[in-house]
């Protein structure tokens, strides 16, 4: 099963992924391009929001983006 059917699979049961849990998960480094293929083939596509999460260095925090259905 390839990582774009597994990441489509994992959002259609409901769960949100991150770049990070993405890659822990399914071995994925370009979360990004696999849901622009997702996007291509749905007809609704993944919803996104930018999250905060953890501290950087010098007092800022890192946002990500978090996709779901």
């Amino acid at each position: 099963m390839s990582q774009r059917l597994k990441i489509e699979a994992y959002l259609k049961k409901g769960g949100k992924l991150t770049p990070y849990s993405a890659l822990r998960l399914f071995g994925c480094l370009r979360l990004s391009e696999r849901i622009r293929e997702i996007n291509a083939d749905l007809y609704h596509p993944p919803y996104y929001k930018m999250v905060l999460k953890g501290w950087k260095r010098i007092n800022k925090r890192t946002r990500v983006m978090e996709y779901y259905l």
